[in-house]
């Protein structure tokens, strides 16, 4: 979904729910550990904080005119925060096998998402 959509989709979560923010998305980046796995037949990452908690980010690739692009390959995901030089990007996570970023996207790119609550 594009940046906006995906704002939106949260309210459908209920009010705790949210994107993650930019500080929350380098956190993940700098202080977690990444291991490149499959689970239920899905490639993606099993990142694991210094807390011993983890999670599974899928690679869902991203979506264009002709469809689903590079999944099971590459994992795009939407944060919260706007790039602050260029308010037509966002910050989000971008992977693959071999390494993951937090990178900046253009607001209109369909990327996927994983809300996060308090």
């Amino acid at each position: 979904m594009t940046y906006e959509k995906a704002l939106s989709a949260c309210k459908y979560w209920g009010e705790t729910w949210r994107l993650p923010t930019k500080d929350e998305m380098i956190e993940l980046v700098d202080f977690c550990s990444w291991t490149w796995t499959t689970q239920n037949g899905k490639n993606g990452y099993q990142v694991t904080g210094p807390n011993g908690n983890s999670i599974f980010i899928p690679a869902a690739g991203y979506r264009d005119e002709t469809g689903v692009c590079d999944a099971e390959e590459t994992g795009y995901y939407w944060g919260a925060t706007l790039n602050e030089t260029d308010i037509e990007y966002a910050w989000g996570i971008y992977f693959i096998s071999r390494g993951y970023r937090l990178n900046d996207h253009d607001c209109y790119d369909v990327l996927s998402v994983r809300f996060v609550t308090e």
